[in-house]
């Protein structure tokens, strides 16, 4: 011990003298204390054992840990009825803690270790049985007076704690020994139109649901998806087409009811770009989840991402760069069915493909996105697909360019073009969702103006970049806005390879050769797998003297930053190194891109410590990222709380950019004035709530001068 505080004094005595030395910019340290972080903080998600907890800014709640046996029954084994009375069954129980799983395709049950209790179908009745105590009754409806009257049922039901029954299904009950009290009779209505329908659950049941989550849900064949959110929940089912005036009516009176930035819809629509547009309107994007099963039971798993290391980006030279995407992720019931298909592709990882995925997993399904990450090979990219937390059509170029012939009709169909204030929640939003699940780039359907881009750069501070889609081809593809850049996917949701072949020969025969050139494409994932796409590369190197390469979304925007002198992640870069007073090996862990799991550097001894930066070059640096232990999930007492960060071109005159006192936040996102430096070090002076220095994850940004 005696050792241990003579060289704790030594260090503290040459930081001092250092700063002294220093010749520093400011000569009063209090001009950089406590500087404005421009993180956005969102609530760390804890595991619960019973209940649900349903915090402001999370979309959806987190249920408790399911338990060690699910009680299961197979959907192919349940009539339509059946199905619907099932699921909202298993969201009333399961809000409580997850109990009932309605299995499929067995793909997530065996990929999860789910351990399941399966009913035979000749027992079906006795799960029902079994937690008919935890129910309040039925509600009868009419489902051959209208199909929609299923949704109504739905959310009657849901509010009021009872599943929704059928009189088939009611004399079956009841003929197995279970006599359940009606709660609600709606069986005598006799409404046939949507829009009576759908204005009768608003006028009379609306106000007892909560207004976060609306249900868009199709009542034919009798969709059972979802509905268990929807019954945990409180929520209201819906089934309105928007391309129909008084329907669409309708449905907007739902949707003025609902909190941009803290509200979604989720489900889908009966005409794509009329719903999510309509939605959008009111500043609340969609996460399409038609198919999405069991996810009362998916989102009580552990909420922490446990993310993959991110590999070094290649050094910029003056070549082809390609980034290729594929589509769709923004469905999790794409994430959760299709996409473990094409994900097994025996081809996936002989090129690299950017993956997008929706980030509303980390409340709807983090075991999905955690088993996406846990098996990604270094060349596989999970990135947002659009236009960031949910779907939302930000300007619909197409819609515009098809059948808008003026100004004003712009502005009376394209709400959300100068709805900007509700952008820029969606986009804060966004953000938290984009940190929880390490997603550093998005996909834009369609285009952006000026005005989105700036919200994108102000509040989406965790992207490296995002894409859009270039639907007119257009020869100038790249927009930058506030350091953060736009490249236009050309062809955008390319329906084969050689589409996209197609279109970068063209534009790599333009090339100059002069400048690295930047290429990205979409492609339509319901068209094309790995094996599709892998000649790519090969294809074009033929006519482009082995110059291309195709590129991860995080190394991609990276490089373009680089060549256009923008600021990047210089942690990104193989020059990189870093260096520690104390567990010198693992302070690499702090540039390694993930802050979670064991990813995390941990001090060896109590006392002032130093992490130093050697960038690898010099550059003019004006940001810097510190994730502290509270973002790699510990306690947040452990945070840094006081610490200097200074720079130098040489390696002993050091120059203080910031003196960040009082910490307690899990990141410090800070803004500092560019100063050119080649070597970056943080001095942890007060440790946290036990005196070890922790830190998870550290980015630098500098631009080339």
């Amino acid at each position: 011990m005696k050792g241990r505080r003579i060289f704790a004094v030594l260090v503290i005595l040459t930081v001092a003298v250092s700063l002294l030395l220093s010749g520093c910019q400011k000569d009063n340290p209090e001009d950089y204390v406590n500087k404005k972080n421009n993180y956005i903080e969102y609530t760390q998600v804890k595991e619960l054992e019973s209940g649900m907890e349903w915090p402001d800014g999370q979309v959806v709640p987190t249920l408790a840990t399911p338990a060690e046996e699910l009680d299961a029954v197979k959907v192919t084994q349940l009539t339509d009825s059946e199905k619907v009375a099932y699921v909202v069954l298993a969201g009333l129980v399961n809000k409580e803690k997850p109990r009932i799983y309605l299995e499929s395709d067995g793909i997530w049950s065996e990929t999860l270790g789910l351990n399941l209790n399966l009913y035979a179908k000749a027992d079906k009745y006795e799960l029902l049985k079994k937690y008919q105590s935890e129910i309040t009754g039925i509600v009868l409806y009419n489902r051959k007076t209208s199909i929609h009257y299923i949704n109504l049922a739905c959310t009657v039901a849901n509010i009021n704690g009872a599943i929704p029954v059928d009189e088939n299904l009611q004399e079956k009950l009841v003929a197995a020994g279970i006599d359940l009290p009606v709660v609600a009779d709606l069986s005598d209505l006799t409404m046939t139109d949507p829009v009576e329908i759908y204005n009768y659950l608003y006028d009379n049941y609306w106000k007892d649901c909560q207004h976060r989550l609306l249900f868009s849900l199709s009542p034919k064949d009798h969709k059972y998806y979802t509905r268990d959110m929807a019954a945990a929940t409180k929520g209201a089912v819906v089934w309105l087409d928007c391309l129909n005036a008084e329907e669409k009516e309708v449905f907007e009176k739902f949707l003025k009811d609902m909190e941009p930035g803290n509200s979604l819809v989720t489900g889908w629509y009966t005409d794509e770009r009329a719903g999510i547009g309509t939605t959008a309107s009111h500043g609340l994007s969609t996460v399409p989840s038609d198919y999405y099963e069991n996810s009362t039971v998916f989102a009580g798993m552990n909420h922490t991402i446990l993310r993959s290391e991110v590999p070094n980006k290649p050094e910029l030279e003056n070549k082809v760069y390609l980034a290729i995407f594929m589509s769709d992720g923004d469905n999790i019931q794409y994430c959760q069915h299709s996409m473990y298909s094409i994900w097994n592709d025996y081809d996936r990882g002989s090129i690299v493909i950017n993956w997008t995925i929706s980030p509303s997993l980390v409340d709807f399904g983090p075991g999905l996105l955690n088993y996406y990450y846990s098996t990604a090979t270094p060349d596989d990219c999970l990135v947002s697909g659009p236009s960031g937390l949910g779907y939302v059509q930000v300007i619909d170029e197409l819609y515009l360019r098809e059948n808008v012939a003026s100004e004003d009709r712009k502005d009376e169909n394209m709400q959300w073009v100068t709805n900007y204030e509700d952008f820029d929640k969606y986009i804060q939003l966004t953000q938290k969702y984009l940190d929880r699940s390490g997603l550093r780039v998005i996909t834009i359907w369609d285009l952006v103006d000026e005005r989105h881009r700036t919200s994108y750069a102000t509040y989406g501070r965790y992207l490296y970049g995002c894409t859009t889609q270039n639907w007119r081809h257009s020869t100038e593809p790249l927009y930058i806005t506030e350091d953060m850049a736009f490249n236009a996917n050309t062809p955008c949701y390319a329906t084969d390879a050689n589409e996209i072949i197609n279109e970068f020969t063209k534009q790599i025969e333009a090339w100059d050769g002069n400048s690295p050139l930047f290429l990205s494409a979409q492609g339509n994932v319901w068209k094309m797998t790995p094996s599709t796409l892998k000649n790519i590369q090969s294809k074009l190197n033929e006519i482009a003297d082995n110059k291309v390469e195709v590129l991860r979304a995080d190394h991609f925007f990276a490089l373009l930053n680089e060549a256009n002198k923008l600021p990047f992640d210089l942690t990104l870069s193989e020059k990189m190194s870093a260096s520690a007073t104390s567990n010198n090996e693992g302070a690499a862990l702090t540039i390694d891109g993930n802050p979670t799991g064991d990813s995390v550097w941990v001090a060896s001894e109590t006392g002032t410590q130093t992490i130093t930066y050697d960038l690898g070059g010099t550059y003019s640096i004006d940001r810097y990222l510190i994730r502290h232990a509270g973002n790699n999930g510990m306690d947040p007492s452990l945070n840094t709380k006081n610490y200097t960060v200074e720079v130098s071109t040489d390696g002993e005159n050091w120059t203080l950019v910031d003196d960040y006192r009082n910490n307690t936040a899990n990141v410090t996102d800070i803004d500092i004035d560019p100063v050119n430096a080649s070597q970056l070090r943080i001095t942890i002076t007060d440790a946290g709530s036990d005196g070890i220095a922790r830190i998870a994850d550290v980015e630098i940004y500098g631009r080339v001068i």
